[in-house]
């Protein structure tokens, strides 16, 4: 279901571009993570690890893998998993977006865990973080579209779509080119 978290390079982009804040050095990390610049992206994000930010701490975890430094990563995470895990149970959405990354990634030091992956999603999406609404659309989307409910999924790709998500945008206009939401011929025509 959540096949774009199963590499943690993509994973890494995809925090990157999903991730959002108002301070430039945030700013400028997270721009240096879309560009694979790896220890820029580190420097220009330490400080909010240093304040617990999640996001960051997952970047950090990513980049130490991206430089084969995976004890490293390893110790971030361990060092970070409470803390990630006690702002989730506060209904902090971005902690419970970061957990539902980390549950459905292949990282030696948890356990992978597909439906508590998908219940942080969900927790997440509910509490209005962009990056989990993404998600959750388009898994559901997906759901959607193999029951035959096609007008439900085109509702959710468009939910996705308005959110700046670029692969539910690629679907809805192969849709529009390929005949809309109307039957399972049109999605086979497109290869969606």
């Amino acid at each position: 279901m959540l096949k774009i978290l199963k590499k943690p390079i993509a994973l890494v982009v995809f925090c990157g571009f999903i991730a959002t804040s108002l301070n430039a050095g945030y700013d400028e990390g997270v721009k240096a993570l879309g560009k694979r610049q790896w220890d820029k992206a580190y420097k220009e994000l330490e400080p909010f690890i240093k304040k617990d930010d999640p996001i960051a701490i997952l970047s950090a975890i990513f980049i130490n893998m991206a430089h084969g430094k995976k004890i490293e990563a390893e110790n971030l995470f361990k060092k970070y998993l409470s803390t990630i895990k006690s702002q989730s149970d506060k209904n902090n959405a971005k902690a419970q977006y970061v957990l539902g990354l980390l549950y459905s990634s292949d990282i030696d030091v948890i356990t992978r865990d597909e439906n508590e992956s998908i219940r942080l999603m969900r927790l997440s999406a509910k509490n209005d973080y962009k990056g989990a609404i993404v998600i959750v659309s388009n898994m559901d989307a997906d759901d959607a579209k193999e029951k035959g409910d096609f007008e439900e999924a085109f509702h959710l790709y468009k939910k996705a779509a308005l959110l700046g998500d670029s692969s539910a945008q690629g679907v809805l206009g192969r849709r529009y080119y390929f005949g809309g939401f109307s039957s399972q011929s049109s999605f086979d025509r497109s290869g969606v």
